[in-house]
This record gives structure tokens, sequence and C-alpha cells, in this order.
């Protein structure tokens, strides 16, 4: 019997090599186009698109597994984008492969919230029946550069102290946090659940702050308070910082991207809670860049810096990066861990599913240095 266990993908400059043990006769296809047949035991793959995400299926006999996967970069600004990522999975196995990285001795393993256990290798193997939907977040933490930028020794003092008072925990601020996400749809040649072909889609990026009303830790500031937005994860929510939204059409034919970008008014209060200054930050670098398409592909990367237009303080940073190829998803990105991000992506169910959601790290996001959160989301049909 073929096992996941018993495949392996390796990226050998812009080639990728599969094999696996089996001596039977056997049948590999890559997105339905046959690539190799016979008593063979590997193929070497050398028409790729970079970061496109694509699925190959090995068929032997009556066994049938599907491997998910795409060709990395040497380099880039994204950390995922230059980690080799493998989902192999038959109906009664699940084999998920990522990239080790440095520095990091553990992953924590979560399945729809609930928490499966820690690796220390950097794979996961479940013998599980594959039938139903199932999402999947490998997590790790690793120690942040402690770098300084100018005020940030002052700035740090008075968060701390005031973390201190607030019994709030300031730990978190010494790592950079990694999540690789996979969505996994029911498994399957003849699953009812298969998606119908997706012609639109959107994706919405948020960031917002959670409670109603934040002090500035910066006890010299006249901005005594700020009105933050009240409010948890809701891709519906009309209290933001900013909002950033592409909507995408014809993606079986020449795509077309539409940017949409928005950023609310940043309000500073006194200590009575009377409005002292309102003003509304400039959204002008949010754009796109690297826009790639064909028939039923698409790629693209979201770059956002936006200031806060009151105060001196680190601005609101991410990039995200958007690879769509034959009803695959595959998305990248990388932002400071401050405040509250949260991505999501609807396509023909008119439903935005998570793509990606981090909490903010409290009264830090006024001060630097602050350490990242790199993220990966694959999904595997």
């Amino acid at each position: 019997m073929q096992s996941v266990k018993d495949i392996t993908v390796k990226q050998l400059g812009q080639d990728l090599h599969l094999s696996w043990q089996t001596n039977d006769s056997v049948q590999l296809t890559r997105d339905g186009t046959t690539l190799v047949t016979g008593a063979v035991q590997q193929y070497v793959d050398s028409n790729l698109v970079p970061l496109a995400p694509v699925q190959y299926e090995l068929e032997t006999g009556e066994e049938f597994l599907t491997i998910d996967t795409a060709l990395v970069l040497d380099e880039g600004q994204l950390f995922w984008n230059q980690k080799s990522t493998i989902i192999i999975r038959s109906d009664q196995e699940l084999l998920i492969r990522w990239g080790a990285i440095p520095d990091v001795e553990s992953y924590s393993v979560f399945r729809d919230g609930k928490r499966l256990g820690e690796t220390a290798e950097h794979e996961w193997y479940e013998a599980s029946p594959q039938d139903v939907s199932a999402r999947y977040e490998i997590r790790a933490l690793r120690p942040a550069s402690q770098e300084n930028t100018p005020l940030s020794s002052v700035m740090e003092g008075a968060l701390k102290l005031l973390n201190t008072l607030k019994r709030e925990p300031d730990r978190e601020r010494e790592f950079e946090s990694f999540i690789f996400y996979v969505r996994l749809h029911p498994f399957g040649r003849d699953i009812d659940s298969v998606a119908e072909e997706t012609i639109r889609a959107r994706l919405r990026i948020l960031t917002f702050i959670a409670p109603p009303i934040l002090k500035n830790p910066n006890l010299l500031s006249p901005h005594i308070y700020f009105e933050g937005d009240d409010r948890t994860y809701d891709p519906h929510a009309s209290e933001y910082r900013t909002l950033t939204e592409i909507a995408m059409t014809s993606l079986t034919d020449n795509a077309h991207v539409l940017l949409d970008k928005k950023a609310n008014p940043t309000r500073s209060l006194t200590s009575t809670g009377r409005l002292r200054s309102e003003d509304v930050a400039s959204t002008r670098e949010v754009h796109l860049e690297n826009i790639a398409k064909k028939q039923h592909s698409l790629q693209f990367t979201v770059y956002h810096s936006v200031g806060n237009p009151l105060v001196i303080a680190p601005d609101i940073n991410y990039t995200v990066h958007t690879a769509f190829e034959r009803e695959r998803w595959r998305l990248s990105g990388t932002h400071l861990r401050s405040p509250h991000h949260e991505i999501y992506l609807q396509t023909e169910s008119n439903t935005f599913i998570p793509v990606h959601q981090t909490h903010d790290l409290g009264l830090s996001f006024l001060a630097d240095p602050l350490p990242s959160c790199h993220w990966l989301f694959m999904e595997a049909r």
C-alpha cells in the first residue's frame, strides 16, 4: 500500500523532483494533465510558475494520492515565499510539511481551533479520514530582533510601565510570529461539495484597534487617549483603522483587478473623553504591484503603509501576495504585530472565509521596536 509518507517532493533550482516508493505501475497528473505513466518512481517537473499553487495526482491501481505545493523563490520580501510547503493526502492519511524556521525549536499544531499538540519536526502526520473539511494552523514563535529605533527606549519604558499597572503581559513583544494555515476540502474525485468554477473573488484586508478607548503610552503627548474601534473580528465591520479590498473578476479568462482603499478618522480624546483632535491618514502608499495574469491564473502583491496623522508612531505596514491557479489559492504576507489584522477571501459562495487573523500587542502598537508576523495560507481540494 502506498502511503503519504512514501512521497518525497524537493525543489532544486526551478524544478520540482517528485519520487515515490511503489514498484507498481503509476499515473502522475498535474491539474488534469498526464505527466508520466508506467513502472517509474520519480518525475522532474520543469514547467511551473513560481508561487502558483499546483496539485499532482498519483494513482496506483485503486490507490489515489494528491500532492499540493508551489514553487518557491530564493529571495524576496515575504518569509513563506522562500519556504517549501507541501500537503499530501489519501482518503485515510494526511501529511503536512513545511520548511524549517531558523531558531525555532517546536511548532504548535491546531485543527479547527483545537490544539492537537507540538512537534519538533517540520511536518505533521495523521492517519485519519479525509472526507470532511478542516482547517489546520501550524504556529511558531522566534525571538525578535532587539534593535531599537530613535525614541523607542522612551516609548518602550512608558508602555512597559502602563502594561505593569494594567497587568498586561508584555512577553509576546519579544517574539516574531510564524503561522501556516492549511484549508482542506473533502478528499476524493467524486465529492459532491466540490466548489463551482470561480469567476470572481474579493480579498478584504482590515486593521483595527479592539478597545473602545486606548491610552497613549507617551506620557509627554498632549493626545492622552485615542478612540478605538470597539469590536472583534468581523469582515463586515464599518469601524476600522484601514480597509483594503481587491475585487477580482474574469478569473477563468483574462482577470481584472480593482483596488479600493480607505482609512477611518483617527481621533484623540481629552481626559474627560471629549474630542481633542481628528484627522484622516493618507492611503497614498497603498498599492498593487507585480500583477501577472492569464487564463485561470492570477498573481499580485498588495503593499500597505499608512501612518498615524496625529502623532509620531510606527506606520501600519503590511505586504500580502495573492496567487490563484485553477480553483486553488495561496496567500502569504507579513506585518508588524499591531494593530489587529484580519484578512478574508470571498468567492462564488458569497461568504467571506477567514484567511488570517491576529491580535495586537496591546499598548505596544504605539512604540518601536515591534516584532513581525509572517503567515501563509494554502488550500487543498
